[in-house]
């Protein structure tokens, strides 16, 4: 029942010039036992509006004594004179269990034990790519006019330096009339527009274990509807189980923001000082775009029309516009995003070059009125007290969308219900549950059966995986917790699947 797990970390070795070759490096006999090797990954939270993952964590310690694999004190020690030359902070790290990919991230913490009388390891920290999203800056990406929430999903993706492993797109429900407008393209990062976007279509984002980053439209999880495995009080080791009244919902108020949108370009960007560029120089100025009529107000655009020498800019070789004009000398590259622009100016001229004016027009999008819709249930509220969830849905701009998601949040926490949050389960009881405890992912969907607690596995109940945690203790002792989030007790109509295929008579619409 024991399963061989290995470690790996990805040596990079300089072939020519800026060129590289990766080998990945078994370090597995020199993760000490002491310490057991933890996992962590997911979306950590049951409630209908946690929707996109954290970032993902590997935890492990590296034998830092001369019994290690390099028989020499200090290997894994960035300091010492004896160290792995190999061994470094961004290096690649993958964990395989069974020859299951379970982790791939990158090594983002190192901590030696210091002392001869000491432990001689080394604590290490690896993040998976979800750390990736929230390093990098959005920026450069056209405001997106139309879109399915995958397409906007996959325009983000796209933005991103570092790729992930793989990527699994589902499909969008809603079609957005704008989106990735409202940022701030100096500081808005990819996690933040992943959860704008899974909170204006009530999706999912997250990475599995192997690395793979997944969207899900609204209805992907309604459409599996069948529980792929069920675990009872003989498998199950823990579980956290609770009902609260504080996780009744039953007034839901839900934001949308309709845009006003400019029949005409006009001025989204200007200069206010000049910018001094020296002969060869290239400089970069980031402008944000604002309401032309409210300047402190910042706006979003689209239609951006390239820049026009002497209309959008102009230099002189004196600052404030006088003395010669040296526009044709310079050089103007732009790249349009949905809230700014981006200018990189180059002097091709012998002489300094003040650039006096710089400006971007387009259509520009304004987002000054969002619509707050309202739905409650009196008779939840009359038994329970008044609970209120609010939902923003930055990129929703349709009230009666709002209005629908907001009865969909209202039907699924209207009734104090049972909050099954977590489940945990050793691997090493059976190959069957080994098997398990390795191949389950978030959005699968299990049931959940226990004595004590009454929980059931009766028709129609079942819990979604929503995060992974696995301890891996002595190598092979496997222990894995799923946070869980209940599944909808709605029957809704899926095309083709017998018992839910019957609109009206077996099932109902689903969601819009």
């Amino acid at each position: 029942m024991s399963r061989p797990a290995r470690i790996e970390l990805e040596h990079r070795i300089l072939v020519a010039g800026p060129a590289y070759q990766y080998l990945w490096i078994d370090v597995s006999r020199d993760v000490r036992i002491s310490e057991p090797v933890e996992l962590d990954y997911g979306i950590r939270g049951s409630s209908p509006v946690d929707l996109v993952a954290g970032i993902g964590t590997l935890t492990f310690a590296l034998d830092n004594s001369e019994a290690n694999v390099a028989g020499t004190v200090g290997w894994y020690s960035f300091d010492h004179v004896n160290r792995w030359p190999a061994f470094r902070l961004g290096m690649r790290v993958r964990l395989t269990i069974d020859e299951r990919v379970k982790f791939v991230g990158t090594l983002d913490y190192a901590e030696p034990v210091p002392g001869r009388s000491g432990s001689r390891l080394v604590r290490c920290r690896a993040v998976d790519w979800m750390d990736e999203a929230t390093r990098c800056r959005i920026t450069g990406i056209p405001a997106q006019v139309g879109k399915r929430g995958d397409e906007i999903f996959a325009a983000i993706v796209a933005a991103i330096p570092r790729q992930p492993e793989a990527v699994s797109v589902g499909l969008g429900r809603d079609r957005f009339d704008y989106a990735l407008d409202s940022g701030r393209d100096e500081k808005t990062n990819a996690a933040t527009e992943f959860q704008r976007l899974c909170q204006s279509e009530l999706g999912h984002i997250y990475l599995r274990g192997d690395g793979t980053l997944v969207f899900e439209g609204r209805h992907a999880r309604i459409g599996n509807p069948v529980n792929v495995a069920t675990f009872d009080g003989t498998k199950i080791v823990a579980l956290a189980a609770d009902r609260a009244r504080n996780e009744v919902v039953n007034r839901v108020q839900v934001t949308v923001h309709p845009r006003r949108v400019d029949a005409s370009p006009v001025v989204l960007f200007e200069l206010l000082n000049s910018a001094e560029v020296a002969p060869g120089q290239t400089i970069m100025i980031l402008g944000p775009y604002r309401d032309p009529l409210l300047r402190a107000a910042r706006a979003g655009g689209t239609d951006m029309v390239p820049p026009v020498a002497g209309t959008d800019y102009t230099a002189f070789t004196v600052a404030g516009g006088t003395g010669i004009d040296v526009t044709a000398t310079l050089t103007v590259v732009t790249s349009f995003g949905g809230t700014g622009v981006r200018f990189d100016i180059t002097n091709n001229g012998t002489r300094v070059a003040y650039v006096n004016k710089l400006q971007a027009r387009g259509i520009g999008l304004y987002d000054y009125e969002p619509a707050v819709v309202i739905v409650e249930d009196a008779t939840s509220q009359a038994d329970y007290g008044l609970n209120e969830m609010s939902l923003d849905m930055p990129y929703q701009s349709r009230p009666g969308r709002g209005e629908g998601i907001g009865s969909y949040i209202l039907s699924l926490q209207r009734n104090a219900l049972t909050n099954l949050r977590s489940v945990t389960v050793e691997g090493n009881t059976s190959d069957d549950l080994m098997d398990q405890a390795l191949d389950r992912e978030i959005s699968d969907r299990i049931g959940v059966a226990e004595s004590v607690t009454g929980l059931s596995t009766a028709d129609r109940v079942g819990y979604y995986i929503n995060a992974v945690s696995l301890s891996l203790r002595d190598k092979d002792r496997i222990t894995v917790t799923w946070t869980l989030t209940p599944a909808d007790t709605g029957r809704y109509w899926i095309l083709g699947v017998p018992g839910y295929s019957e609109l009206g008579v077996t099932t109902l619409p689903a969601p819009v």
